[in-house]
């Protein structure tokens, strides 16, 4: 079974919902507490696990939505608990998506460098909002463009026009053909 780790900013309503079939499973799940959470497409999801009360209170800035002055402050966590989990999610994965769709993503490239020093596949898209993409043109990042470091440590990187995350990793799995459980994609 292909397990994945989705990096990117976590966000309210986070843009991860759309890689189950039921967004509110990802909510409130806990990696030990509770059975695997499958995407639509098959994979197992190892990270990031994140507190959600809706209100939002757990996602600002540099919270990785698991501290803060929210409104279940018993249940936050330590950076350095954070940090620690977080690496031991992406130990588990064999595949980083990372969605970049702003250039103050600091944990998303660490984690993505921290995926590359341990040599899981790494697929990044960007959404289009930081190119200034004209519509109507060929949707391919410019070759200076800001993120070209951590671009060069992705298996696979796409300009995503239609900023939708979920179907460029749909089409990357495919792509990859990623889907049986008997797949060997270190082959």
């Amino acid at each position: 079974m292909t397990k994945i780790y989705l990096a990117g900013k976590i966000t309210q309503n986070d843009w991860r919902g759309a890689f189950f079939e039921h967004p509110w499973d990802l909510r409130d799940a806990r990696p030990d507490e509770c059975d695997p959470l499958y995407t639509k497409v098959g994979h197992e999801y190892t990270g990031p696990f994140f507190i959600s009360c809706d209100h939002g209170c757990y996602h600002g800035n540099s919270t990785h939505a698991l501290t803060g002055p929210g409104c279940q402050s018993e249940n936050g966590y330590h950076r350095n608990d954070i940090l620690m989990k977080c690496l031991n999610w992406i130990n588990r994965a064999d595949i980083v998506f990372a969605w970049i769709d702003s250039t103050d993503c600091y944990g998303t490239l660490a984690e993505i460098g921290y995926a590359y020093a341990h040599n899981k596949h790494i697929w990044i898209a960007f959404s289009d909002k930081l190119f200034n993409y004209k519509l109507g043109t060929q949707p391919d990042l410019p070759e200076n463009h800001d993120m070209w470091f951590v671009s060069q440590m992705a298996d696979d990187e796409r300009l995503d026009v239609i900023n939708k995350p979920y179907q460029i990793y749909e089409i990357w799995s495919f792509q990859h053909k990623l889907l049986s459980e008997d797949c060997d994609i270190h082959g």
